[in-house]
C-alpha cells in the first residue's frame, strides 16, 4: 500500500486546487524554503483525522485554512483528499516483480 496522490485546496499555503501524484518508492518531497513541503505532510495528517492543531503546526484548526495574501483573499474552507493504492501493478506503478509485498486488500484504491 502506498500514498498514490493527494489533492489539496484552501489548506494552508495551497489556495488553488493542487494535485500531487506519487509513484511507489517516493519517500521525499524536495523544494525551496517556503514552497509548502511541510504543509503537504500536515495535509496528509489532517485528512487522516488529526485532531490536534499543534500536530499540524497551528494554534487552532482555523490555521489550516488559507489565510490570504498577495492580492488574494482568504479561503472559506479547506479540503484535502488522500488516495491510498494497494495495486502495485496499476499503470504507472512498479511492475509486480519489483513491488514490495502488499497485504491482501479487497480494494485497489481508497480515498479519504
Amino acid at each position: 500500500m502506498h500514498l498514490s496522490e493527494i489533492t489539496i485546496r484552501g489548506f494552508k499555503s495551497f489556495p488553488e486546487r493542487t494535485r500531487l501524484v506519487f509513484s511507489p518508492g517516493v519517500s521525499v518531497i524536495v523544494g525551496p524554503n517556503g514552497s509548502g513541503k511541510s504543509n503537504v505532510t500536515d495535509a496528509v495528517l489532517w485528512a487522516l483525522g488529526e485532531q490536534s492543531p499543534l500536530s499540524v503546526r497551528g494554534q487552532s484548526m482555523r490555521d489550516m485554512i488559507f489565510a490570504g495574501g498577495a492580492g488574494r483573499g482568504p479561503s472559506r474552507y479547506a479540503e484535502v483528499e488522500v488516495v491510498l493504492s494497494s495495486d502495485p501493478a496499476a499503470p504507472g506503478r512498479m511492475p509486480p516483480s519489483a513491488a514490495p509485498p502488499v497485504a491482501d486488500a479487497p480494494w485497489e484504491e481508497a480515498a479519504v
